[in-house]
């Protein structure tokens, strides 16, 4: 299980989400989104149909923005 947090759009409010094994999360944004992960190698990422692979290679805290 992982928990990532996210905010659709520009503003900074972010909601948590968990995760479980084996399971995806579609969320949608016309304006923009941004995660962050605790464990970056823990979650992988499509955008627009398009696989961009694992988030990061380590285990690490990440931001990205879309």
């Amino acid at each position: 299980d992982t928990v990532i947090s996210y905010s659709v759009g520009t503003e900074n409010n972010f909601k948590s989400l968990e995760l479980k094994k084996n399971t995806f999360q579609i969320i949608k944004s016309k304006n923009g989104l941004q995660l962050k992960v605790a464990e970056g190698n823990s979650i992988l990422i499509t955008v627009n149909g398009i696989s961009k692979g694992l988030a990061s290679t380590d285990a690490k805290p990440i931001q990205l923005s879309y």
